[in-house]
């Protein structure tokens, strides 16, 4: 936010507890910064006391979401275990990314994870966590319902007992194994999918409540692909790196 003169709304002395969650490409450099703080007096809505509106970037923007809607580069509100905060990612270039951390600082015995809808994966945010996604031409791959920031774990260790697959070896050259288990029977597809969204290998494995797939890659580029393995209304989706 910016405004013609300082004032104390604007600039304060007091430190503030910043979580930094910022974006880098493959190659290290940096494309977008946000900021979460947690204070049990703020509100979960857009307060222009405590919260910066996102300045909107021509190619690539990175924000949480308040409560009643507002796009945020700096999100202050209370914190809870079942906080939950959306974010906002867009981009037009389709490419690898990763979100890193810094400074996280959280109530005592609180935890912060983010949630890839997408990849169906939770990652514990510490200072100096990494987290390494792909964004292709499937719309799901961004936009403002692929990641979250919650606070209770309970939903990941569900899915996880739920829904349990392996992939390896990854990196792969010839062929990747892949495994799945489930908690009932259920018709299983694995799907091989390039960064521009299209499907390059599918295999149907019927109606199963566990199993595995060997999958041969020779007729694959180099490059990083998406494998995705659907069992009923599970879904796992995990990236694969081809030598």
């Amino acid at each position: 936010n910016k405004a013609a003169a300082a004032n104390e709304t604007l600039l304060r002395g007091a430190q503030i507890p910043y979580i930094a969650l910022s974006i880098y490409d493959a190659a290290g450099h940096s494309w977008d910064k946000m900021y979460v703080s947690f204070d049990q007096a703020a509100t979960s809505n857009e307060d222009s006391k405590e919260d910066a509106l996102k300045s909107i970037n021509p190619d690539l923007n990175f924000y949480s979401l308040s409560a009643n809607n507002v796009k945020l580069s700096i999100d202050t509100r209370p914190y809870s275990a079942a906080t939950i905060i959306p974010l906002g990612f867009t981009t037009t270039y389709a490419q690898q990314y990763v979100i890193k951390t810094a400074n996280v600082v959280l109530p005592e015995n609180g935890a912060l994870y983010l949630h890839d809808k997408m990849m169906n994966k939770y990652v514990l945010l510490q200072d100096g966590t990494e987290y390494s996604f792909t964004v292709t031409t499937d719309k799901a791959s961004q936009g403002e319902n692929r990641f979250e920031l919650t606070g209770a774990p309970a939903q990941a260790q569900q899915t996880a007992i739920t829904f349990k697959t392996t992939m390896e070896p990854n990196p792969a050259t010839s062929q990747v194994n892949i495994s799945f288990t489930a908690t009932e029977n259920a018709n299983t597809t694995v799907r091989i999918i390039n960064v521009t969204g299209a499907t390059v290998i599918t295999k149907e494995l019927g109606t199963q409540q566990a199993g595995a797939v060997t999958i041969t890659l020779n007729e694959l580029n180099a490059g990083i692909y998406m494998v995705e393995v659907t069992s009923g209304n599970n879904k796992s989706i995990q990236q694969l790196i081809k030598e």
